[in-house]
């Protein structure tokens, strides 16, 4: 007798239609466990969009729009790709969702459910940490890709980017209940409101850490998700299951 394991009802799917040689299995591999993270603390159950079709940016083209699907039930699919993003910058990712009236899922002041999410991270880079087993933290020298990873799928899910975060600047600060709360007052934004202010702290795993999606990232440092960012992610309107525990701890 083998026991069933219970449906996830939360998935984040990587489509590689664009992404070429530069995923390749370790990469993959990566990606999923920075998925999972998201995985074991969402609990929404999503509309299913994957009749829709919606116009994004190829990318690993800038200037090349392609027509995609959008997302399964329950699923946000995220398109990669590769380019030469320039010296200094790591990765870039978003969301897409429906304009107009009665759309099959919400992106309001209020609740924020995407369509679909785009990450492009930069090929051209030859410092990056690719590490084999995400699960566990070695010193190492290069730039994490695990974090960033992470940090852009955060991105994907409304962090900087979704109306519902925008609905709660006040003064260049971050006002969501939950951050708030968590913080201890407004939590402090970059100029352009798109990252906590460089150099916020919070927790992670029971340990001060610099939020994950604060706008940098340091040559051999790992960043987890803080309790910050999980409050965030519940202030924009998802479901998260403890903003205090750590799917790492």
């Amino acid at each position: 007798m083998t026991l069933t394991q219970p449906a996830v009802a939360f998935d984040i799917a990587f489509d590689y239609t664009y992404g070429g040689s530069f995923f390749d299995a370790s990469i993959q591999n990566i990606l999923d466990s920075a998925a999972a993270v998201y995985e074991s603390q969402i609990t929404d159950t999503l509309a299913d969009t994957s009749g829709f079709s919606i116009s994004i940016n190829n990318p690993s083209d800038p200037n090349q729009q392609v027509q995609v699907s959008a997302s399964p039930g329950d699923t946000v699919t995220i398109y990669l790709g590769a380019r030469d993003l320039g010296s200094g910058i790591l990765g870039q990712g978003g969301p897409s969702w429906f304009e107009g009236n009665n759309p099959p899922r919400t992106a309001s002041s209020n609740e924020f459910e995407p369509a679909l999410g785009v990450i492009t991270f930069n090929n051209a880079f030859n410092n990056w940490y690719i590490d084999n087993d995400p699960s566990t933290t070695e010193s190492f020298s290069g730039y994490d890709f695990y974090s960033v990873a992470l940090h852009e799928i955060g991105h994907v899910m409304g962090i900087g980017t979704a109306p519902s975060w925008n609905a709660q600047i006040q003064n260049g600060r971050f006002t969501g209940t939950q951050a708030v709360n968590v913080y201890g007052g407004n939590v402090p934004l970059t100029s352009d409101g798109g990252h906590w202010a460089e150099g916020t702290q919070s927790t992670a795993n029971g340990q001060t850490q610099e939020a994950a999606m604060d706008p940098t990232i340091a040559n051999g440092q790992r960043k987890q998700l803080t309790d910050l960012d999980w409050a965030a992610l519940d202030d924009i309107g998802w479901n998260v299951k403890d903003i205090s525990v750590s799917p790492n701890s």
